[in-house]
């Protein structure tokens, strides 16, 4: 059976939010949209948010270290993955999702003063850093980092879409 277009959709969707259009190597070379590997990564991405609204995705990759995080959150799981050794054909890649309603706590950074009147607050909140922590069976807490900066004045900053989410997850 082939992919649905909602398979394919959300595929996408999570696509797009790790990678934000740009060309990355750790990911895709220049011949190939997708490495073999993250291709099937992305297919285990998608099977795991079962059809959910994609809410946030956003990938980490730390060049140095040749790894990457990865965080996808769904109208109802959190799914958070590990990628160790992208620069091979096959890194090792550890794939967790749990329900929303295990958050623990937030902690949110910005970097704009409410009252500043300079054009910079066009994009309001400015740079935000969110940390989510999450208490899985075991009992671990997890912790997956967003970071985004609000850059088109007209738009509301996709980070507070988040923000509005864990919200209602603390309250829950």
């Amino acid at each position: 059976m082939r992919p649905s277009k909602q398979v394919l959709e959300t595929a996408e969707a999570i696509d797009r939010g790790f990678r934000g259009g740009a060309y990355t190597p750790a990911l895709q070379t220049e011949k190939e949209k997708h490495k073999p590997w993250y291709a099937l990564f992305l297919t285990t991405l998608t099977a795991t948010a079962a059809g959910g609204e994609i809410i946030w995705a956003q990938m980490q990759y730390r060049k140095t270290d040749n790894e990457a995080f990865f965080t996808v959150l769904t109208a109802d799981i959190v799914i958070v993955a590990h990628a160790e050794a992208v620069h091979l054909d096959e890194p090792l890649v550890t794939v967790r999702a749990f329900g929303r309603k295990s958050l623990a706590a937030i902690e949110v950074h910005t970097d704009q003063a409410i009252n500043d009147t300079s054009s910079a607050a066009l994009a309001w909140p400015g740079n935000v850093r969110v940390a989510a922590n999450y208490w899985t069976p075991e009992n671990e807490v997890v912790v997956f980092v967003a970071s985004d900066k609000a850059s088109d004045a007209s738009k509301e900053a996709p980070v507070l879409r988040l923000l509005a989410e864990l919200a209602k997850d603390l309250n829950s």
